[in-house]
């Protein structure tokens, strides 16, 4: 495998390895509770049907917005 650069500066090619070109899976689930602890709020997954958007928190008790 050979990563190839399109900057148009003129970089070489970029021999790599496998170590080099790991896939990495992304648990959104997971992410999203890190997130919450993080941040010191309830964890409150929800998905809405706009296109990838998650809640993944709640803070306060909800009758007014959180920032």
């Amino acid at each position: 495998m050979v990563g190839v650069c399109d900057c148009g500066e003129g970089c070489g090619d970029v021999p790599l390895t496998e170590a080099n070109v790991i896939v990495w899976e992304l648990k959104l689930p997971l992410l999203g509770r890190a997130v919450a602890k993080a941040l010191n709020c309830d964890v409150n997954e929800m998905e809405f049907t706009m296109p990838r958007t998650w809640q993944v928190a709640s803070a306060g008790d909800g009758r007014r917005p959180w920032c």
